[in-house]
């Protein structure tokens, strides 16, 4: 009897398989790609293996060509490492709001110390409740955290305008100033530009 379960085959697992199909260094890749600075195409190289993170489309169709993978494999390969990076976040999330501020604040040593007053976690045991009472223990919540917190700084106070709850690691409710909740976001929890990357070059090759 076969075994039905196939290994996920992600875009690192691909461009590793395929280096070592064709017997290349990973410095004879680099050289096949174009490139002249190794030390530097190499780095980026791991970065887009592991994250999907890339310094332009450029240099992912040169990876692809030097490796010879077609669209199809390349768009299964994507989906795998999109869904174990949704994995991964589901793990590691804990849920939190976090009180929405009109304007920016220049980054600096300040400023991450004031971002961790805004974004506070909310106990799993609020998951575990019937909805309505969820929302009621999280807007608590929410108010409390601004009676501790900005009371005594109404130059952020006059600038908050709700807040987000991070319910699960794909999805946010974001609340006004009534404490309504205007909208539910489902999101996809990868940093920005893999999507991208996904849609723009499946696109192109297959």
């Amino acid at each position: 009897m076969k075994n039905s379960t196939r290994k996920t085959i992600t875009i690192q697992n691909l461009l590793n398989h395929k280096i070592r199909e064709q017997g290349l260094s990973r410095s004879a890749l680099i050289h096949r790609m174009g490139y002249t600075n190794i030390t530097k195409a190499l780095r980026r190289f791991d970065q887009f293996a592991k994250t999907l993170e890339f310094p332009s489309e450029d240099f992912v169709i040169r990876l692809l060509s030097a490796l010879n993978i077609n669209g199809v494999e390349f768009h299964k390969a994507v989906l795998a490492t999109l869904r174990r990076f949704d994995e991964d976040a589901k793990k590691e999330f804990t849920p939190f709001i976090e009180i929405q501020l009109e304007g920016s604040i220049t980054p600096s040593f300040a400023w991450a110390a004031i971002h961790s007053l805004w974004v506070y976690p909310v106990p799993v045991k609020h998951l575990q409740e019937p909805f309505e009472t969820e929302i009621k223990g999280v807007v608590n919540i929410y108010q409390n955290r601004m009676k501790e917190v900005f009371q005594d700084k109404e130059s952020l106070m006059n600038r908050v305008y709700g807040f987000h709850y991070h319910r699960t690691h794909n999805t946010i409710l974001k609340f006004n100033l009534d404490l309504v909740c205007e909208e539910i976001n489902h999101v996809q929890p990868v940093p920005r530009g893999k999507l991208p990357l996904a849609n723009r070059l499946m696109g192109h090759l297959c």
